[in-house]
């Protein structure tokens, strides 16, 4: 097993706790890893996660049927996965998020903009017309790796599919793939052309939310839950939402 370890810096506090337990041998009967699903394979082949499959298929499968197919999907591994963990249902989904662009209606009216963006070209025209007003336009927690690998997973995952992004975890297709630099090229424009706040590969989701929020930044990329975070911060916030634009 991998040394848990070396996850530490990229995750939040329960993370940490979590992860201690396991080094101590300590974990509770029931938590929550709350982490990409190579680490969730980690604790699985350490034995530290119990198989779920005959539980969820119980009684026809009343317990597996209750759930969100896609929800369930996170905590289950299929034949032939990647991570070579056995097959099998190793957890149990308790809600489901999503994550998208959000824009505050209030900023983008100064730069005379009256609509959002639909393509990601006009993504760009729109960030060039805050700019012109002195707003820069776009913030996002992305010094919290998860949230970055979110949004780039999104574009890559609409530019090249599901398959041939695991075919390059696999190593049959290079980062230097045509459609991987479609992938980087994305943040190539947003740099190039000004859309990104300084600092923001730094930027914990908190203090990006706190931006957007109180109506600093114009457009930001945040998952579902933020509904209330913004609510508990500014409940005046008036802002829209929609998805990444390509």
């Amino acid at each position: 097993m991998k040394s848990l370890s070396n996850y530490l810096p990229h995750q939040i506090l329960y993370s940490q706790k979590v992860i201690a337990a396991a080094q101590a041998n300590v974990l509770p009967d029931i938590y929550g890893i709350l982490d990409k699903k190579s680490v969730v394979a980690d604790f699985i082949k350490a034995g530290l996660v119990v198989d779920l499959t005959g539980a969820m298929d119980a009684d026809g499968g009343s317990w597996k049927n209750s759930f969100f197919d896609k929800a369930l999907a996170d905590k289950r591994f299929d034949a032939g996965n990647i991570y070579e963990v056995t097959p099998g249902i190793y957890g149990v989904p308790i809600d489901v998020t999503n994550e998208q662009m959000l824009y505050n209606k209030k900023l983008l009216s100064k730069a005379g903009i009256k609509a959002p963006p639909a393509s990601f070209d006009e993504f760009i025209k729109d960030s060039e017309a805050l700019r012109r007003v002195g707003i820069t336009p776009f913030v996002s927690g992305w010094g919290e790796l998860w949230l970055l690998d979110c949004f780039a997973s999104n574009y890559a995952f609409n530019i090249m599919g599901k398959e041939k992004i695991f075919a390059t975890y696999r190593g049959q297709v290079k980062y230097t793939d045509p459609d991987w630099i479609k992938v980087f090229n994305v943040f190539a424009q947003l740099r190039d052309k000004g859309v990104l706040i300084d600092g923001i590969v730094t930027k914990g989701n908190k203090y990006a939310e706190q931006d957007f929020a109180w109506s600093a930044r114009p457009f930001s990329f945040n998952g579902s839950w933020c509904v209330n975070v913004y609510h508990d911060m500014n409940p005046d916030l008036d802002y829209g939402v929609m998805p990444p634009r390509r």
